[in-house]
């Protein structure tokens, strides 16, 4: 899979159970879990789709294929949404 980034133009207000982004370019919200907000802030710092999936992985106490499948459909959603 692709390198993805976060668009610069980008709003992200954090709340108790997640975040809402807000793309100030296109005036587009999208509304996030905790798992999608820090899918977000680790695309912020540059990471690879790989070393996400790992984090997510090791953040979660989750496996690796379930990180990967979850991973990869948050950002197929934020790359239909326009965000990524």
């Amino acid at each position: 899979m692709g390198l993805f980034k976060r668009k610069v133009e980008l709003k992200i207000t954090e709340q108790e159970n997640g975040a809402i982004i807000f793309d100030k370019t296109h005036g587009i919200y999208f509304q996030t879990n905790n798992v999608g907000t820090y899918i977000i802030q680790l695309l912020s710092k540059g990471k690879n789709t790989d070393e996400i999936i790992d984090a997510v992985a090791e953040q979660f106490n989750i496996s690796k294929n379930q990180a990967r499948t979850d991973v990869t459909e948050f950002l197929f959603s934020l790359k239909k949404a326009g965000i990524a």
